[in-house]
């Protein structure tokens, strides 16, 4: 995820993809000093697994959360932006077959992998940045589909 890299340190401290139903990162991104504690981690992917956020209505909607970090900084929240990408058919590998005309996507071909399965997560420590981080999230997507 190249276009990762196109907003300032200062806006983003980490970006990572995160798979729902594997409950683990697929990737993190985050600036070159600036790692993130295990216990973090911890804190912010079980923020990432609640109910309220996997839920089949949640999933479809974006979210703008406060969180604390105490290793990060334990006086201060940061702001956590949570989008699902979509898997349809424009996500979703597709195959043709000799025989006939049909494609067939990754859920009609009996794997596990669900609609809405990818969410991108967005920490940045900006409390009215969300437009802006949006935005970029939008604009990840579009890559992502333009790629997939």
């Amino acid at each position: 995820m190249w276009c990762l890299l196109t907003l300032p340190q200062q806006d983003i401290l980490y970006a990572l993809l995160h798979s729902k139903s594997l409950s683990r990162v697929i990737t993190l991104t985050r600036p070159k000093k600036q790692s993130i504690h295990p216990s973090d981690l911890h804190i912010l992917l079980n923020t990432l697994s609640s109910p309220s956020l996997t839920s089949e209505s949640s999933a479809s909607s974006l979210s703008w959360l406060p969180i604390c970090l105490p290793r990060y900084h334990s006086e201060a929240f940061l702001h956590v932006y949570l989008s699902f990408l979509d898997h349809d058919e424009t996500m979703a590998p597709k195959h043709s077959s000799e025989n006939s005309e049909e494609t067939s996507t990754i859920s009609e071909r009996g794997c596990d992998e669900t609609s809405n399965d990818l969410g991108l997560v967005i920490v940045t420590p900006k409390k009215d940045d969300f437009e802006r981080v949006r935005a970029w999230a939008e604009s990840i997507e579009e890559v992502c589909t333009c790629y997939a």
